[in-house]
């Protein structure tokens, strides 16, 4: 009798044991990576608002420079600089309303000259 229960208690313990470990993270890397990766920082999600000073501009292309700092910024079709019409140059004060893109450059929605 004393056998079975020591048997029957070290058997439990042997599944409690592995299978909290089992189910807590799978046990292929790429899976641990696809479901387990860190959120990205909070100034790449959502929308954002940068003021700042033109210092390059190129097609579809600006280099801003925001306080220290010099940020590019990419411009797409649907972009809308107001006023319309207006052509953006280096030493214009502009607001551009858009995203941060995965590598450190602003997606542009909405350019305003200050």
């Amino acid at each position: 009798m004393k056998s079975t229960f020591l048997t029957s208690a070290a058997l439990a313990a042997f599944v409690l044991g592995s299978g909290g470990a089992a189910s807590a993270a799978p046990s292929n890397p790429t899976i641990i990576a696809q479901y387990y990766a860190p959120p990205p920082p909070a100034p790449f999600i959502g929308s954002h608002h940068v003021d700042g000073r033109i210092v390059e501009s190129r097609p579809f292309f600006i280099a801003v420079r925001v306080g220290p700092q010099v940020i590019p910024v990419h411009l797409h079709q649907g972009t809308v600089i107001l006023p319309t019409g207006t052509t953006l140059i280096a030493g214009m004060l502009v607001g551009i309303d858009g995203n941060w893109g995965p590598y450190g450059g602003f997606n542009a929605y909405n350019i305003y000259l200050r």
